[in-house]
């Protein structure tokens, strides 16, 4: 694992690297990261479910192999009763068992529906449906849960897919500003 990845803090660095990454359409690095983080860090069931979405998300994206992500999501959904915890519902919803209307209906904070766009948005985005994924995207930063990294992955998504594409000069590199907070 990469140096930076170890340490007092390795699933907020993973996760902020990874969400970096994919915030970015760098799908093949997002994979790469969420596979060590899976294999490397040792995950909470909530995490588990966050970093397997990012590993799924990033290799369908690349079209490449998930590595398991999938499978650990059906694990998670497999396991969830009536009275599952909301990243269950998140881990249902990408597995299939679940649709879109059932687990809006189970985000019941402003950070679940934040979440739950983001996660419907890139469902969306898989399926070839841009528009339904930029109106997603929308909703999540209308949450204005501005903490979660799905919200700093919309609020990016969004500015990069309105800002016009520019080359940078050689040995150069844009950064799009983050969210005013």
């Amino acid at each position: 694992m990469h140096p930076a990845l170890v340490g007092a803090h390795d699933q907020d660095v993973a996760a902020r690297a990874v969400t970096f990454a994919l915030a970015r359409g760098r799908w093949s690095v997002a994979r790469a990261l969420a596979q060590r983080a899976r294999a490397q860090l040792t995950l909470d069931r909530n995490w588990q479910v966050y970093f397997a979405s990012w590993h799924t998300l990033a290799s369908r994206l690349d079209g490449s192999p998930d590595a398991g992500a999938r499978a650990a999501l059906e694990s998670i959904a497999r396991d969830a009763g009536e009275h599952a915890g909301w990243t269950a519902r998140i881990a249902q919803r990408f597995v299939g068992e679940i649709d879109r209307d059932a687990l809006l209906r189970h985000a019941r904070t402003p950070g679940q529906r934040c979440e739950a766009h983001f996660y419907e948005a890139m469902l969306r985005r898989l399926d070839g449906d841009v528009a339904g994924s930029l109106e997603d995207l929308r909703a999540v930063v209308a949450t204005d849960v501005l903490r979660y990294f799905e919200y700093e992955l919309a609020w990016e998504m969004l500015q990069r897919a309105t800002a016009p594409v520019t080359a940078a000069p050689a040995g150069t590199a844009t950064a799009t500003p983050p969210p005013t907070r």
